[in-house]
């Protein structure tokens, strides 16, 4: 946790600017690297009953940090993805609280 989902981009692309992504994204989130996961996921995008390619679109599950983090996480991956050339670029927040995570059966709220 962070979990960031990919769909829209090659997944070569994804395994080449994971290890930046997750430095910097570090910094910002104040947390260790290897708390990041990374998955790109292949779809099929359809509008007015056809196929079309599927926009860059990057959803991140994590727990809230307040505003202005959210907003210098975007800023951070919007600028890393420009620098390589991907001008339009959507990105979707979904805060969950720590009671609302679980692994292996206990939520991190009780941690």
């Amino acid at each position: 946790m962070p979990q960031l989902t990919f769909r829209g981009f090659a997944p070569p692309l994804i395994e080449e600017v994971a290890p930046h992504l997750a430095a910097k994204l570090a910094d910002v989130l104040d947390c260790p690297e290897d708390y990041f996961t990374f998955d790109c996921i292949s779809v099929l995008s359809f509008s007015g009953g056809h196929s079309v390619p599927t926009e860059p679109f990057i959803e991140i599950l994590w727990f809230d940090r307040g505003q202005p983090v959210q907003d210098e996480a975007a800023a951070v991956i919007t600028q890393i993805f420009t620098e390589i050339g991907i001008n339009e670029l959507e990105i979707c927040f979904k805060a969950v609280s720590p009671s609302e995570y679980y692994r292996n059966g206990i939520h991190y709220g009780q941690k």
